[in-house]
């Protein structure tokens, strides 16, 4: 995986550089092109944070003897929570 990731993310980079150059932001193009870009960056930072993090601390054998009853609850409520205020500032920012 990290192979993958030492591999992208130059690549990823030199996309970016490349576009920048490319189109004009005030153009229509430029805004579809932002657009992509942050809908591709929001998804893989969802993916990242939903599947990836939240997935080892739910769902592993550890996570089902220490977190029982109101606990879960609790920690469930704890992510909804923080997911809530990040969107929050993602909407504002």
């Amino acid at each position: 995986m990290v192979l993958a990731y030492g591999v992208t993310t130059p690549i990823g980079q030199a996309i970016g550089l490349f576009l920048h150059r490319v189109y004009d932001p005030a153009s229509m193009g430029g805004l579809i092109s932002v657009g992509i870009m942050n809908a591709i960056s929001a998804g893989l930072l969802l993916y990242a944070g939903l599947v990836q993090l939240l997935a080892e601390d739910f769902i592993s054998e550890k996570s089902y003897k220490v977190l029982k009853g109101r606990k879960r609850l609790h920690a469930y409520l704890a992510v909804v929570a923080g997911a809530t205020l990040m969107a929050l500032v993602g909407a504002f920012a």
